[in-house]
């Protein structure tokens, strides 16, 4: 069972980062990672994938919020520092 629990969760991931987001599905995606992210909580592909989903919606904050709480989890996790690190560039960057 848990076998299939992970293998669903990186499904809903892929499928979210690789087809959705590049499409500009952002909504959709965000639900399919918020959906992967409640089957496999530890999984941090699916823990970067909400964080990406946030950020493509420019919700800079929510990124932020939600990179510090996997953060929690695993602190060396290099791409919640980067996805938090780019969510504070833009944060701080005046929109033109």
């Amino acid at each position: 069972m848990l076998r299939r629990r992970r293998w669903q969760s990186l499904a809903r991931f892929r499928y979210a980062a690789w087809y959705l987001l590049p499409f500009g599905k952002i909504a959709e995606a965000s639900e399919q990672c918020q959906l992967a992210l409640k089957t496999d909580p530890l999984n941090f592909a699916c823990q970067y994938g909400v964080g990406s989903c946030l950020l493509h919606a420019q919700r800079y904050a929510d990124v932020i919020e939600h990179a510090r709480k996997a953060l929690d989890i695993d602190a060396n996790s290099y791409l919640m520092w980067r996805l938090m690190g780019r969510a504070q560039l833009h944060a701080v960057r005046p929109q033109s």
